[in-house]
């Protein structure tokens, strides 16, 4: 069984990089307003607003395996373009 490898130029892994970052950018926004928010109205009970911020914190872990993956690929295709 063969190994089959997509290839793409630079200028679509950074496209891919630069379409990524707006949505992630927002949702984490609104998980970190809406924890500051239950932290706020609920003081007695900061766990609400615990738990989204462990959830914009996996967010951002995602955000920055797929952002490392991204220009990883960038990188090796830039050099596989520079040798052709």
């Amino acid at each position: 069984m063969q190994k089959r490898e997509e290839k793409g130029t630079p200028a679509q892994y950074k496209s891919a990089i630069v379409g990524l970052t707006p949505p992630f950018v927002v949702i984490e926004l609104m998980f970190v307003a809406l924890a500051v928010y239950l932290f706020v109205s609920r003081s007695d009970q900061p766990l609400y607003g615990g738990v989204f911020l462990i959830l914009a914190g996996i967010l951002l872990a995602i955000y920055l395996v797929c952002l490392f993956v991204l220009r990883a690929k960038a990188k090796r295709a830039a050099g596989q373009h520079k040798k052709q």
